[in-house]
């Protein structure tokens, strides 16, 4: 499950390196990617204080480009 996150993290850094189309969107489904990792993981492991802090990192980098409009 580790290796789709970390390649969508990847792809959405380069993409927004480029200055590419809709990068802002991509960024936003990586963030949420995360979120959704983080809770499985929760549930399968329970509560981490890592997997907390990764979790609001995944909904800053989830909320902060559809604010910066």
């Amino acid at each position: 499950m580790a290796v789709p996150v970390g390649v969508g993290w990847l792809a959405a850094g380069r993409w927004q390196w480029r200055g590419g189309r809709y990068a802002r969107q991509l960024s936003m489904l990586a963030g949420l990617g995360l979120v959704l990792f983080e809770a499985a993981e929760l549930a399968r492991v329970g509560f981490q204080p890592l997997q907390a802090a990764l979790a609001g990192v995944a909904v800053l980098i989830f909320t902060l480009p559809a604010m910066s409009r």
